[in-house]
């Protein structure tokens, strides 16, 4: 019988943490500072918004990388994700581009 592979509790529990962390964020600032109706006017209302959009994008990115971490040789998805979380979304569109190009696709398969 084929062996069934361990669980990878570690990363499990490092972006169950980072979900579980930015939705306590993000139900904060919600209380806090409701979205609706926008306060553009607002210092506080507009620096909360901005600091929680940053935990978004910086959440998302570190999902990515997680993804280019176990795609990529090890030093490219180190220079991939440093660029993902350094440059943003032009870095993380190139990533999804050179995927498509060498592989015809974005479908995810483990390196061995």
């Amino acid at each position: 019988a084929p062996s069934t592979p361990s669980k990878p509790w570690l990363g499990m529990a490092a972006y169950g943490s980072i979900g579980l962390g930015f939705a306590t964020m993000l139900t904060q600032t919600c209380l806090k500072h409701p979205l609706l109706p926008f306060q553009p006017e607002s210092a506080a209302w507009s620096f909360s918004w901005l600091i929680t959009t940053v935990f978004d994008y910086y959440g998302a990115a570190l999902c990515l990388c997680g993804v280019i971490l176990s795609t990529e040789p090890p030093a490219q998805g180190a220079l991939w994700s440093l660029g993902c979380l350094g440059l943003g979304t032009p870095v993380c569109a190139a990533w999804m581009v050179s995927r498509l190009w060498r592989h015809g696709g974005l479908g995810l398969q483990l390196r061995p």
